[in-house]
C-alpha cells in the first residue's frame, strides 16, 4: 500500500488553494493562453525582422487592443442610427394604432391596441433596463479585458518556456503514464486548433458573406449588422438568429415582405445550416482530428452545461476526451498481443 507524501498533499492542497483564487477569472485566463497559441506564429516571424522577442510580443498585443477598439468604433458608429430607428418605430406603431383605433373599435378589436401599447411600453422598460445592467457591468469587462491582455503578454514570453519544462516532467513518468499525459497536451493543442479554425475563422467566413448578402440585398447598416452577425456566430444556430430573425421583421413591418422572406431563407441556409451544422463540424474534425460528433456535441454540449463559456469549454473537454481515449485504447491493443505472445510461448515450454 503506498503512502501519500506530506510534499504531495501540500502542493495539491496549494494548487487547489490557487485554483480558488483565480476560479473568477479562469474563462479569460484561458481565452488568453488559447490567443497566445494562435499568435505565437506572427510573434515567431516578427522576431526574425524586429531582433527582439520583447518588441515582437508587444507588437502582436497592440494589434489584437488595436482590433477590438476598431470593431468597437464601427459598431459605435453604426449603432447610433440603428437605435435612433428603433425608438422611432415605438412611436411610428403608437401613431398607426391610434390613426386605425376608430376603425378597430367598431368591429370589437379595441381592446388588442391596449395590449399592443402595453407589450410596446414594456418593452421599451426592459430594454432600458438592459442597458443600464450592461452599463454596470463595463467595469467588470474592462477588469477582464485588461487581465486577459496582461495573460496574452505573458503566455507568449514565457509559454515556450513553461511548455518545456512541463514535457521535462513528464520524461520521468513511466512509460504508460507518459503516453497518456503527452496524449492530453496533443488533445489540448488540437482543441485550441479547433477552437480557432472552428470559431475565429468561421465566425470572419459568416461576417463576411452576411456583409455580401446583406449588401446585394439592399439591406441598410450591412457592415455593423455582418459584424453582429460574426460576433454572434460564436453561439452556434441561435446566436446569429438574434439579429437577422429582428432584421426580416422590421423589413416586413415597412411593407417589404419578400425583402423580409429573402432575409430569412438567405440566413438560415448560408449563415446557420451551412456554418454551423455542415463547416463546422467536418473543419474541426480534420484540424482536431476526432470525429465530427465530437464537435458538433462540444459546441451544442458545452453551452448547455457551463453557459456562455462552455463555447471554449465543450469542444476543449470533448476533444481531449476522445483524443485520450483513443489513446487509451491504442495502448491497450499494442500491449495485449505482447502478453498473449508471451503466455503461448509459456504454454509450449511446459
Amino acid at each position: 500500500m503506498k503512502i501519500i507524501s506530506f510534499g504531495f498533499i501540500s502542493i495539491l492542497l496549494i494548487i487547489i488553494a490557487a485554483g480558488v483564487i483565480i476560479a473568477p477569472y479562469f474563462s479569460v485566463i484561458l481565452l488568453g493562453a488559447i490567443t497566445a497559441y494562435i499568435l505565437y506564429p506572427l510573434v515567431f516571424r516578427l522576431k526574425k525582422i524586429v531582433r527582439s522577442p520583447t518588441i515582437a510580443i508587444f507588437i502582436s498585443v497592440i494589434l489584437i487592443i488595436s482590433s477590438f477598439f476598431v470593431i468597437a468604433n464601427l459598431i459605435i458608429q453604426d449603432a447610433a442610427p440603428i437605435i435612433t430607428g428603433i425608438s422611432g418605430l415605438s412611436g411610428d406603431i403608437t401613431t398607426v394604432l391610434e390613426t386605425l383605433k376608430p376603425q378597430l373599435e367598431k368591429l370589437g378589436l379595441s381592446k388588442y391596441i391596449t395590449n399592443t401599447q402595453e407589450i410596446i411600453t414594456t418593452l421599451e422598460i426592459y430594454a432600458k433596463n438592459q442597458l443600464l445592467e450592461n452599463l454596470k457591468s463595463l467595469p467588470g469587462i474592462m477588469l477582464d479585458f485588461l487581465i486577459y491582455i496582461f495573460v496574452t503578454f505573458y503566455f507568449l514570453k514565457d509559454g515556450i518556456s513553461l511548455k518545456n519544462k512541463i514535457l521535462a516532467y513528464i520524461k520521468t513518468f513511466q512509460a504508460n503514464d507518459k503516453k497518456t499525459a503527452i496524449s492530453i497536451i496533443e488533445g489540448l493543442k488540437n482543441s485550441f486548433d479547433v477552437l480557432f479554425f472552428a470559431y475565429i475563422t468561421m465566425s470572419i467566413f459568416a461576417a463576411l458573406i452576411a456583409w455580401i448578402g446583406f449588401t446585394l440585398l439592399g439591406i441598410p447598416y450591412a457592415l455593423i449588422l455582418s459584424i453582429l452577425i460574426g460576433i454572434a456566430s460564436f453561439l452556434p444556430l441561435i446566436g446569429m438568429a438574434w439579429i437577422y430573425v429582428p432584421l426580416a421583421g422590421y423589413e416586413y413591418y415597412i411593407g417589404n415582405e419578400l425583402l423580409a422572406l429573402y432575409v430569412l431563407i438567405f440566413s438560415i441556409v448560408c449563415l446557420n445550416i451551412i456554418p454551423d451544422l455542415i463547416l463546422r463540424p467536418i473543419i474541426g474534425a480534420k484540424i482536431g482530428k476526432v470525429h465530427p460528433l465530437t464537435i458538433l456535441l462540444g459546441f451544442f454540449g458545452g453551452p448547455a452545461l457551463f453557459g456562455m463559456i462552455g463555447f471554449i469549454f465543450g469542444p476543449i473537454i470533448l476533444v481531449v476526451a476522445e483524443t485520450v481515449i483513443k489513446s487509451y485504447i491504442n495502448l491497450k491493443i499494442e500491449n495485449t498481443p505482447n502478453k498473449n505472445i508471451k503466455s503461448s510461448k509459456n504454454k509450449n515450454n511446459d
